[in-house]
């Protein structure tokens, strides 16, 4: 799945495309709810039948909220977070755990 970024002409986006990796075919899956304000470099990390986004910047501001794709209902959703939140940031990398849940 590819998610936001900035197309050639300098606009972000907030789109999603996925591939189909059985026919190696690409489409625009249809979504259900408000998805995250347009960026680029952000992170896109898979964990689940999940897609997490986090941070990235637009056209004028940086983020740091938190959205998932669930990708078997093709909704997007902001969850709430607790704990200390990190500042907002782009260019970063973020990973799943292997069990898919967080490190304490």
């Amino acid at each position: 799945m590819v998610f936001g970024g900035v197309d050639e002409s300098g606009k972000h986006l907030n789109d999603i495309h996925a591939l189909c990796t059985d026919l190696w075919n690409w489409y625009k899956p249809t979504v259900r709810n408000a998805p995250p304000k347009a960026r680029s470099y952000h992170s896109a990390t898979a964990v689940g039948h999940h897609m997490l986004v986090f941070g990235g910047n637009g056209q004028s501001k940086s983020f740091k909220e938190v959205y998932y794709l669930d990708t078997e209902t093709w909704a997007w959703s902001e969850p709430e977070t607790t704990g200390e939140l990190p500042r907002p940031r782009t260019g970063h990398t973020a990973t799943a755990s292997p069990d898919g849940r967080c490190v304490t």
